[in-house]
């Protein structure tokens, strides 16, 4: 750096207030770095948790390098060779469904590693999970003690792990309370708010047709009502509609949508909780469920008894 855009950047510490930054730097408080890959792309409860991230990172004196990969397979080995560059203590990975090179890359580092929902073991580095079973489970129970047994499912390509975790969680749930879903009730669409829109509309022209239908995030939630609506279909006289990922917009719809929570705070303080104990001490074993965050069903007004099968009001 030029010496006059040394004085500029000094001068502009200054105004932003720099003694704290400047005392940050020196020996008696050294401050670990770490770097943060993710995608441009994330779904919105891991997009929040970034910012949660960054926050509990700052709470342990961490600082945070973050890298967005947009084209995995043409980045991912320059950003990851940056982040050696600038000799992270530490490194998460926020990639869902990363691509193999990228995987591939992150098991031959030598620095702690912590990957969302990793498909190998790390050398020296640890998967974070998120327990979708719990949640969804609490979802179809929930449908079942209003009386719905007509229970369709609208998602993604199964090839994703994310989406297969979330499917196989509803199927196991749905044999749980004794029912057997349709083919035609199990729609794959595009993650997105007209996969969502096309999704249900083919749900609406089929005979019979569901009483409740779980979406498998908020854009696909946020199309199958707009479907609902076009349809004149009321919700939750009609059909009864979860979301499968919480966002901060889910009570503000009318109706308020009921959802499986994902807890993105707690998300964000594993993973640097994680992160910390790599640093700490590399080769100490962490437990299982110190890796896994568990979701949760949260009852809004988006469910309610089938059409005609309300249970007798009792005085």
């Amino acid at each position: 750096m030029s010496n006059g855009a040394t004085d500029k950047a000094e001068r502009s510490l200054e105004k932003v207030g720099s003694p704290p930054l400047v005392r940050a730097k020196t020996p008696s408080a050294k401050r670990r770095l770490v770097g943060l890959l993710l995608s441009p792309h994330i779904e919105p409860h891991f997009s929040e948790s970034v910012a949660w991230f960054q926050e509990a990172a700052w709470a342990l004196d961490y600082d945070v390098l973050t890298y967005s990969i947009r084209n995995q397979r043409q980045q991912a080995m320059s950003c990851l060779r940056m982040l050696l560059e600038r000799r992270v203590d530490a490194i998460a990975s926020l990639i869902l469904d990363p691509d193999p090179e990228l995987t591939e890359a992150l098991s031959r580092v030598d620095v702690p590693i912590v990957c969302f929902d990793a498909i190998q073991e790390f050398r020296n580095g640890a998967s974070l999970s998120i327990d979708h079973r719990h949640g969804i489970r609490e979802g179809v129970q929930h449908l079942a003690l209003l009386g719905h047994r007509e229970i369709a499912f609208i998602g993604g390509a199964p090839e994703s792990r994310t989406m297969k975790s979330k499917l196989e969680a509803f199927l196991l749930s749905l044999k749980e309370i004794g029912c057997t879903p349709k083919s035609s009730w199990l729609i794959e669409t595009d993650v997105s708010f007209s996969g969502g829109m096309t999704g249900m509309h083919r749900l609406l022209n089929l005979g019979p047709r569901p009483t409740a239908v779980l979406c498998s995030g908020e854009p696909v939630t946020l199309g199958a009502l707009f479907a609902l609506g076009q349809s004149r279909t009321s919700v939750p006289e009609e059909v009864s509609l979860i979301c499968l990922d919480d966002c901060r917009f889910c009570d503000l719809i009318v109706p308020p949508i009921t959802t499986v929570q994902i807890p993105v705070q707690e998300f964000a303080g594993t993973m640097v909780d994680a992160l910390k104990r790599l640093i700490e001490d590399p080769q100490g074993p962490i437990p299982k469920s110190a890796l896994r965050v568990q979701t949760s069903l949260i009852v809004r007004g988006s469910t309610s008894y089938p059409l005609g099968r309300a249970l007798p009001r009792i005085d």
